[in-house]
C-alpha cells in the first residue's frame, strides 16, 4: 500500500494468453472483491481468472481480464483510466473513524438516543450499519471528534462504562 493509504494499483499484458492482468494491493475490508469486480464489469471487461490472497490486514488481488471485444488493454491512457476508476470504487467505501460496535436488544428510539450519545460526547458518525434480527440488534458506527480527527479512546472508554 502507498504511504497515503491508497491502493497500489498495476496492470499489464499478458498478449500470449490475450488478457490483461490487473493486481490490486490494498488493507483487506468486506465487500473489496466485490467492489473491484463490479468497476471491471461495469467498464465491459470480462474477468476469466482471478487469484485472491489476506492475511487478514492486507489483501493483494489478481485477475486475468479482456474487454467484451476481446482486447487487452494495449495503451497506457486505457490502464490509467481503469485504475483510476478501480482507486476511486475501492476508496468509496472506504469507512473514516473509530468502528464501535453495539449488540444489544432492541428498542424504542434506541438509535436516536445512541447517536445522541456520541454527540454529547463530541463524536460524529460517518457511516453506520445497523442490522435488526429478530429482538437483537448488531450496529456498527464509524466515529470521529466533530472535527473529522481520531476520537480520544479515554472518552470511549467512559462511555462503554
Amino acid at each position: 500500500m502507498r504511504e497515503n493509504g491508497r491502493p497500489i494499483i498495476k496492470i499489464e499484458s499478458c498478449n500470449e494468453k490475450g488478457y490483461s492482468v490487473v493486481n490490486v494491493h490494498y488493507k483487506d475490508r468486506p465487500k473489496l472483491i466485490f467492489d473491484t469486480i463490479c468497476t471491471l464489469t461495469n467498464m465491459q471487461h470480462v474477468v476469466f481468472q482471478a487469484s485472491i490472497n489476506s492475511n487478514g490486514t492486507y489483501a493483494l488481488q489478481e485477475y486475468y481480464f479482456r474487454h467484451m471485444d476481446s482486447c487487452t488493454l494495449d495503451m497506457e491512457g486505457e490502464k490509467q483510466r481503469v485504475i483510476k476508476c478501480l482507486e476511486a470504487s475501492i476508496e468509496r467505501r472506504v469507512s473514516e473513524g473509530l468502528p464501535l460496535e453495539l449488540c444489544t436488544s432492541d428498542q424504542v428510539d434506541l438509535l436516536s438516543n445512541i447517536t445522541c450519545i456520541f454527540y454529547e460526547n463530541g463524536m460524529s458518525v460517518t457511516r453506520a450499519y445497523v442490522t435488526t434480527r429478530r429482538n437483537k440488534v448488531v450496529n456498527v458506527f464509524y466515529v470521529t471528534d466533530t472535527s473529522g480527527n481520531p476520537v480520544d479512546m479515554k472518552i470511549v472508554e467512559a462511555m462503554r462504562r
